[in-house]
């Protein structure tokens, strides 16, 4: 309990400081229901503590028990991880790197040349696929790949809205482009650009 200058209230902040009690906390109802408001708190994914009292005196008795819940009490449910999914697949740039990556994992920088969008969005685009458990991040030294998460309900929803895209023409050029981008060296495409790499590699006596 904390006293403030206009009474005493929660350290939690349960009640408002103008509408404190000004008697201590002894004198108050022994029903912390009629005390405190109800508050909806946020909910994190991490391991939580829940706070019993063993008295009927929950105010003032500092005598509390501790429960650590388990860690998969905090995991999201099979809906909220659908409701993830289909969120990210709603966006036609998070669509069309899902569908560059059928053919294997793709540096940052590889993806972004197909979008053709500023690095910060194409950051952007891939944290939600990856907080939606679509693709995984892997580091190589100064490069990051992305990949397709290989498991049956990832599958499912990768196979489900790529289904209707087979002959689409954006998803055909894409395709091509990623085909050429997988010929350059990675590291002279994330230095150098496309145009530059191609150069490079052309000098060097590789045909694209």
């Amino acid at each position: 309990m904390l006293r403030t200058a206009r009474g005493w209230t929660a350290s939690a902040g349960c009640v408002p400081a103008d509408r404190a009690s000004q008697a201590s906390p002894s004198s108050w109802l022994t029903h912390p229901s009629a005390i405190c408001e109800r508050q909806e708190l946020p909910v994190h994914r991490m391991r939580t503590r829940l706070f019993i009292s063993t008295s009927t005196f929950a105010v003032d008795n500092p005598r509390t028990q501790y429960y650590i819940s388990r860690d998969d009490e905090m995991k999201s449910s099979n809906l909220e991880s659908a409701v993830a999914a289909a969120r990210a697949l709603g966006h036609p740039a998070r669509l069309r790197t899902v569908a560059m990556l059928r053919s294997g994992e793709l540096c940052v920088c590889q993806i972004t040349e197909v979008l053709k969008l500023a690095p910060s969005t194409v950051s952007a685009h891939l944290k939600e696929l990856k907080q939606a458990g679509l693709v995984s991040e892997r580091k190589d030294g100064r490069w990051v790949y992305f990949g397709l998460i290989d498991d049956v309900g990832t599958r499912s929803w990768t196979v489900a809205a790529l289904s209707s895209l087979a002959e689409d023409p954006q998803i055909e050029a894409d395709d091509r482009l990623v085909a050429e981008l997988r010929r350059l060296p990675v590291e002279d495409l994330c230095r150098f650009g496309y145009e530059a790499a191609k150069a490079r590699t052309t000098s060097a006596g590789t045909e694209i």
